[in-house]
């Protein structure tokens, strides 16, 4: 399977501060700084990396639009688990993209950032949102409690099994139920963990696959580990095998 998208505008500043009752809305006005940059993606190969996001070579000079986050706080950006920080990222999606943009992808981190250039950022979480039916997408990082960066992109061609929006009512396990499961199978993996937040996580809802699954994604090699029913917890195959 793979997956190719060519990279429409590059990461923007874009920055959202955070209140004591939930995210604030980004204005609508808001600045954006872009660089123009062109990627020529290289899907991972491999019978353990067949994973559907582009990571092309590393470029020697990081993308200077995208801002790096302070280094403080969580280590990795995720202060908040992936599905809290997402009010963030929805937030920005409808003001900046779309009002009717849904959630479809949360995305491998270090793929992503690879992809973008291997800018000096954070981890953090990066999410897809689209229009139902249409090719556009929004992905946007947030990093702790501010979206860092955003990007629109669109797909050369489906990926194969089709993404669907999730349903986040079908969604009841957190990155943080999933890091705790993956620290308990790590040893039958043959892992020693230490920090279950240092690997990146993907939820995505595929067709035929049952519903919105978790992902855990080895950050280095970009390759997947293991996998869990959003909605039971329950262990399932690699979802895009």
């Amino acid at each position: 399977m793979r997956y190719c998208f060519a990279v429409i505008l590059a990461l923007s500043a874009l920055i959202l501060a955070a209140c004591s009752t939930g995210p604030s809305a980004p204005p609508t006005d808001m600045p954006f700084q872009t660089t123009p940059m062109v990627v020529t993606p290289t899907p991972v190969q491999g019978s353990d990396s067949a994973y559907p996001y582009p990571a092309p070579p590393v470029q020697n000079n990081p993308n200077p639009a995208y801002p790096a986050p302070e280094p403080t706080g969580d280590p990795q950006g995720r202060s908040l688990s992936a599905l809290s920080a997402l009010a963030f990222a929805q937030s920005a999606a409808q003001a900046s993209f779309d009002p009717n943009a849904r959630l479809y992808v949360i995305m491998p981190s270090q793929v992503m950032l690879t992809n973008l250039g291997s800018p000096p950022a954070l981890p953090g979480w990066f999410y897809k949102f689209k229009v139902e039916g249409t090719a556009r997408e929004y992905i946007i990082q947030v990093v702790n409690d501010q979206a860092s960066g955003s990007s629109e992109a669109e797909a050369m061609e489906p990926t194969q099994p089709l993404e669907l929006p999730i349903n986040l009512d079908q969604v009841k396990l957190d990155s943080d139920q999933v890091y705790a499961s993956f620290a308990e199978k790590a040893p039958s993996l043959g892992l020693t963990v230490s920090d279950p937040k240092s690997y990146d996580l993907e939820l995505v809802n595929l067709e035929g696959k049952g519903g919105p699954i978790w992902s855990v994604v080895d950050p280095g090699t970009l390759t997947w580990l293991y996998s869990v029913n959003a909605t039971t917890g329950e262990e399932v195959p690699n979802p895009h095998s």
